[in-house]
């Protein structure tokens, strides 16, 4: 459970990695909370739904692999 503000967007998928809630909504977020406590398989769905998107999007050598590109890039425009 996330409150759905830029940068935690990124992380979590609504639905499918986790639930994002409304910042300073405490009815949701409770709402949320007792989802994931009453509901084992869900919870279990969404972690490894989670623990792929963080391995595919996340990844250490992809994350340097895209930043070398971008270096590449800068450094040959003239």
């Amino acid at each position: 459970v996330a409150s759905n503000v830029n940068g935690l967007r990124d992380s979590v998928v609504d639905g499918k990695t986790g639930i994002l809630v409304e910042p300073q909504n405490s009815l949701a977020l409770t709402k949320a909370l007792l989802k994931l406590i009453a509901d084992e398989k869900l919870r279990e769905k969404m972690a490894i739904a989670g623990q792929k998107t963080v391995y595919e999007k996340f990844d250490a050598k992809k994350t340097a692999g895209e930043y070398e590109k971008v270096y590449i890039e800068i450094l040959s425009q003239d």
